[in-house]
């Protein structure tokens, strides 16, 4: 539109010019134009005077030829006088020239008209002094009439560069004119582009404080933002099989049915590695499932750190994105890219750091961090929560007849066998060693036997290819705030019940006494 608008400013500045040419021409063709019909009739007007006189003077051509002659020639006469008088109409010196010239000629007409024919040498003398003064009066109206065109081409060659000065000024204020919208669009670009930038170092700056990758969805989220659209961060999970959002999406949209089973390969952007949109009715060869399941105009971009493609943001809305939403949208999630790498790696890192290797389950630095929050909140809320220290039977046993190797799957069975027979509020660790420790929150004392003992006769039910012995636990329950209302006493009280679990024969679940704790038994 804009090439359009530019192109019908040139038509016009190019007719306004030819426009002033032509018609600066016309002004001097017409002023040399009536000048030159002037001189005609000048001429015409003293050839016909002059015409009646030799026709006068030549009576062998007889009385009726001369007085036809005559009247012809005064016609012509009148018909010079009609278009000078046309001609110099306005001008005050021509007109007077030329009635001095129909005065001397009317006189020289009566003159001639009374004279008989044939007798021309009595009239001449008269005659001759009377068309002396009409020749002095052509004279002198010559004189007005070369005034009168000399005015003329003044005029013209005034009007002609008048003509060219507004040429000027037409052709130079449209040129005024491109330049100030051209400067005013630069000038327009040039603060879109200070915001645009100023907003991408805002996001810059916003990710840098980041702590977590939620946070940093939640800011490119808001960052991408606008009216009638919606933002969806898409990642791969740690295992690298599933495609999940960590964003509030309503669970009936389509786009959540679609990311229920969703690999990061159903996601074109997360595929090809770079930006990719739809929008209804395209035939595209390549068409992506998991944006169409959006219903409308959508726009994804991958996220791209160290040429890894860790997931991809999805942008929809229900207008064709702009040019400008299409940049903000590369740029934002290239900033925010290797952010989220980071933060994943230092998740991952913390998630191995505090994660048992052998049986997947939290390890004692977990533990203790857990424990003490969780006392920290059933203080608070006023809640029971109960500890379970569990410890193997006759574990060095195990790995003393049948290696390392059956000691640790035995350890691997036992931490799948407990944590399938807990809640998902309850959280199964790994202590140390053949020790295990299950903290269930909002469990009083009966709840929390129960729970030992259905743990206990999981353990006892484990069969371990190779190992040919028998698997068992022993267990002891200790209850906040009940039995202690301290992260360390609370411990003491479990292991306290262990102890007595030990010394009644092992292979049971027992309550810390109310005694004073006895001598820990030598593990077995």
């Amino acid at each position: 539109m804009r090439q359009l608008r530019f192109r019908m400013l040139l038509l016009l500045c190019a007719l306004a010019v030819g426009g002033a040419v032509w018609l600066g021409a016309a002004i001097q063709r017409d002023s040399s134009t009536s000048a030159a019909e002037r001189m005609r009739a000048l001429a015409t007007l003293r050839a016909s005077v002059v015409d009646q006189a030799t026709a006068t003077r030549n009576p062998v051509i007889g009385e009726v030829a001369i007085r036809a002659r005559r009247e012809q020639e005064r016609r012509e006469y009148a018909a010079a006088v009609a278009t000078l008088r046309e001609a110099a109409a306005g001008d005050t010196g021509v007109a007077h020239a030329l009635d001095a010239v129909v005065e001397t000629e009317a006189r020289w007409r009566e003159a001639l008209d009374n004279a008989p024919i044939g007798r021309a040498a009595e009239r001449s003398g008269t005659l001759v002094a009377l068309l002396e003064s009409f020749n002095a009066a052509v004279d002198a109206l010559d004189v007005e009439l070369e005034r009168l065109r000399r005015d003329d081409q003044q005029i013209s060659a005034l009007a002609t560069v008048v003509l060219a000065l507004l040429a000027v000024l037409v052709v130079g204020g449209a040129g005024m004119l491109v330049l100030h919208r051209r400067l005013r669009a630069e000038a327009a670009t040039a603060e879109a582009e200070r915001r645009h930038r100023a907003r991408q170092d805002e996001l810059g700056q916003a990710l840098l404080s980041a702590a977590s990758e939620d946070e940093v969805h939640d800011l490119l989220e808001r960052h991408l933002d606008g009216p009638g659209r919606t933002i969806a961060v898409l990642e791969s999970d740690l295992a690298r099989n599933r495609l999940v959002t960590p964003s509030p999406i309503d669970p009936a949209s389509p786009l959540a049915t679609a990311l229920a089973e969703a690999a990061p390969r159903d996601c074109a952007a997360v595929r090809l590695g770079a930006p990719h949109d739809e929008r209804d009715g395209d035939e595209s060869l390549l068409r992506c499932e998991l944006c169409r399941a959006t219903g409308r105009e959508r726009l994804c971009a991958p996220l791209v750190a160290s040429g890894e493609v860790i997931g991809s943001v999805l942008a929809a809305q229900d207008e064709p994105f702009d040019d400008e939403t299409r940049r903000r949208v590369a740029e934002s999630v290239t900033i925010a890219a290797p952010v989220l790498a980071n933060l994943r790696t230092i998740a991952i890192a913390e998630s191995r750091a505090a994660t048992d290797a052998l049986t997947g389950l939290p390890n004692r630095r977990a533990l203790d961090e857990t424990l003490k929050r969780m006392v920290a909140q059933a203080l608070r809320r006023e809640a029971p929560l109960a500890v379970i220290s569990i410890d193997l039977d006759h574990f060095k046993d195990v790995n003393d007849r049948f290696g390392h190797d059956k000691g640790d799957a035995v350890l691997a069975a036992v931490g799948a066998a407990l944590s399938a027979n807990t809640r998902a509020s309850d959280v199964v660790g790994r202590w140390g060693g053949e020790e295990f420790l299950v903290l269930a929150p909002d469990t009083p004392l009966p709840g929390a036997l129960a729970l030992a003992e259905t743990l206990r006769a999981a353990v006892a039910r484990i069969a371990v290819v190779g190992v040919e012995l028998p698997i068992s636990a022993s267990m002891g329950v200790a209850i906040c705030p009940d039995d202690a209302a301290s992260q360390d006493l609370l411990l003491r009280q479990a292991d306290r019940g262990l102890y007595a679990a030990k010394a009644l024969g092992r292979n049971r679940v027992e309550r810390a006494p109310e005694a004073a704790p006895a001598a820990a038994p030598t593990p077995a």
